[in-house]
């Protein structure tokens, strides 16, 4: 099982290494239809179908989740929505010299993300 610390995790999130801006770019999401967390989960749930399990055992349906590509990292975090109302969930990764790699202010719900899995078994 996951370890749940506190409102916010992170899971199997490794040292970020640096990406040369043209890879970054490519990774952030740019519409709203395509936004990389539920890409990632719907993978993590293709790769380990006990994904969901983990969202309905530690994760409330409107938890919010940002998904980090394997290309910094891999995994997720996580924040209550009771937490969230005060301060939005950003995920934000830094280089060894203190530069964003990478960032994501686009969290989702954990409802969305089960609705994208869904959706991907159609």
């Amino acid at each position: 099982m996951l370890p749940i610390v506190g409102a916010l995790v992170i899971v199997s999130v490794s040292t970020a290494k640096t990406i040369v801006s043209d890879e970054l770019t490519a990774l952030l999401p740019k519409t709203v239809a395509e936004l990389i967390t539920l890409q990632l989960a719907v993978e993590e749930y293709q790769k380990d179908n006990s994904f969901v399990e983990f969202l309905d055992t530690y994760c409330s349906d409107t938890d919010f989740v940002i998904g980090y590509p394997d290309e910094v990292g891999g995994g997720f975090s996580f924040k209550d929505e009771a937490s969230s109302a005060a301060e939005l969930l950003v995920g934000e990764l830094l280089g060894d010299d203190g530069n964003v790699v990478y960032r994501d202010d686009q969290a989702v719900t954990v409802a969305e993300i089960k609705e994208a899995i869904l959706q991907s078994q159609q």
